[in-house]
């Protein structure tokens, strides 16, 4: 009965304390291997695999933790260079808007200026040749002119000067 008392304690031992390292005293060698002596041989090995595999898990769930934190930190790296990127975007866009609102008056001049050359040229006296390549010129002045208050328009809804208000049509 001794042995079985042992096996017992040591079961209870084990459950209580989660100590995995604790061993049952194995029967002297001189004894008989009977069943008891089989329990107890079983029961070491059974505890000698579940400390194996603690120690595994525990090597493991190091090494995931080290891989998260690891990850953790290079998304962190990301998420900051993503917000400097998207503050520079955003930096040159304001820019950009600024550039072209300062240079809608100096950019429409040359081209108003064009446009009465262009008017101007077509009071005068002028050959067939010469009234086509004004056509061409003033078609060239309006085309410019429409260009440049498109690229206005874009920049000023990008500032947020101009607000839309959408309506069914």
């Amino acid at each position: 009965i001794k042995p079985v008392k042992e096996l017992a304690a040591t079961a209870r031992h084990v459950r209580e304390d989660k100590n995995f390292s604790l061993r049952v005293t194995a029967p002297a060698a001189s004894a008989t291997r009977d069943e008891v002596a089989e329990l107890v041989i079983s029961f070491n090995a059974m505890l000698t695999e579940i400390e194996q595999r603690q120690r595994d898990l525990a090597r493991y769930q190091d090494s995931l933790e080290r891989t998260v934190s690891e990850r953790t930190k290079a998304l962190l790296a990301a998420n900051r260079e993503l917000l400097a990127a998207k503050d520079a975007a955003e930096a040159a866009t304001v820019a950009k808007s600024r550039f072209l609102a300062a240079a809608s008056h100096d950019l429409r001049q040359p081209i108003q200026a064009i446009s009465l050359f262009q008017s101007a040229l077509e009071r005068t006296a002028l050959d067939d040749e010469q009234k086509r390549i004004s056509e061409y010129l003033s078609l060239s002045a309006q085309s410019l002119g429409d260009l440049l208050n498109s690229l206005l328009d874009i920049s000023r809804f990008d500032a947020g000067a101009i607000t839309a208000i959408p309506e069914a049509v």
